[in-house]
């Protein structure tokens, strides 16, 4: 932005806070209602999208006051938008904001048989598994028998780990002849689909009173936004059920408190409001002897050195006669490579000869 000798005579500057991303089921019939707000003078909004224009056209409707609705989309309806607001002085743009599809897609259909050994480690795995968005929102469950009512729980001796798969810690004979479906519930959508089906059998070979030592069987690796929570996994095995403590990625005994919680039997790490200190490799230790080391990764969007924020817009005092040079200075998360330039922009239009607004590219 470029401004001459009164502040007041400025493009707009806008306001409204809108999140990077939405995920709307097609066809969805609940509406979702996003306002653009703007300051400086008598303001018209217009929004975009993929940088076109967009008209009412009965899924998507804009309002003279800066309101987008969407409802009942189609395929063709998803897309990257932004606002634009404009009075005598020029334009501004909002962020850009993805509107995209919440789905569940089906698992192919197969039955497997599987046989473990009793009182061993027996992982199912679950396989194929199908696209689904927004994947936050996404959650692995396992069912047995006929339909979906019988849902197997985590306990002391059945775990779920990172990539869906079901881990049986120490197997025993009445976990054997069932049928077992991995499915994926999507909050979004509020539907669940299982997937192929595995008949487990069990071979007995221990001794009812032998036992089985601990072993260490999955550790997880986590990608977390700054601000937001992070979470750990480590599963051991073994016929005796291990006494599992966490360690930082100092080596101190990690304390429960507002920012850490450990639960599911001691196997998951909960950390919230993460920052980049919080990144590194932890230690979760089984009965004081055996132990992993799932790590922690910190992330966020490149933000610009001068504000610390993902969105900046720059006053430059200039005479007629000046050569004006703006530069698009964003950071990256630590270790992590530098942002690119996606766009340039002026009053709202892409723009490759000279420079007035920048965006920078997504992490």
């Amino acid at each position: 932005m470029v401004r001459g000798t009164y502040p007041s005579k400025l493009p707009p500057i806008i306001t409204s806070d809108f999140k990077q991303e939405y995920f709307l089921p097609r066809s969805h019939s609940s509406p979702l209602s996003l306002l653009c707000r703007a300051h400086n003078g008598e303001i018209t909004y217009h929004w975009f999208k993929n940088d076109m224009k967009v008209n009412n056209n009965g899924r998507i409707a804009v309002n003279k006051n800066g309101e987008i609705v969407f409802q009942n989309l189609t395929q063709s309806d998803f897309g990257v938008f932004y606002c634009l607001a404009k009075n005598k002085y020029g334009s501004s743009v909002s962020l850009f904001i993805k509107i995209s599809e919440a789905v569940l897609d089906k698992f192919p259909t197969k039955t497997l048989t599987q046989t473990c050994e009793e009182k061993q480690h027996c992982q199912l795995n679950c396989q194929d598994k199908p696209r689904c968005e927004p994947i936050n929102e996404c959650h692995i469950e396992w069912k047995y028998g006929i339909g979906t009512l019988n849902t197997i729980s985590a306990t002391n001796k059945t775990a779920v780990d990172g990539l869906g798969n079901l881990h049986f810690l120490s197997v025993s004979k009445s976990d054997g002849n069932r049928t077992y479906d991995c499915g994926i519930w999507n909050e979004r959508t509020k539907t669940l689909v299982k997937g192929g089906s595995i008949k487990l059998q069990i071979h007995e070979t221990y001794a009812r009173n032998e036992t089985v030592p601990i072993r260490a069987v999955y550790q997880s690796r986590y990608k977390a936004v700054v601000g937001q929570y992070g979470i750990l996994k480590c599963i051991f095995s073994g016929s005796s059920v291990p006494v599992i403590k966490w360690k930082n990625k100092n080596g101190s005994d990690i304390e429960l408190n507002h920012r850490y919680s450990i639960k599911d039997y001691g196997r998951q790490l909960h950390i919230m409001n993460v920052t980049f200190d919080d990144e590194g490799e932890y230690q979760c230790i089984a009965d004081g002897h055996i132990s992993q080391n799932p790590f922690l990764n910190v992330t966020s969007p490149p933000k610009f050195v001068e504000n610390n924020r993902c969105f900046l817009t720059k006053i430059v005092e200039n005479s007629s006669s000046e050569v004006i040079i703006l530069t698009c200075d964003a950071v990256s998360a630590p270790e992590e490579a530098n942002p690119g330039v996606t766009k340039w922009m002026k009053n709202g239009k892409v723009i490759n000869s000279y420079q007035a607004y920048c965006l920078t590219s997504d992490y």
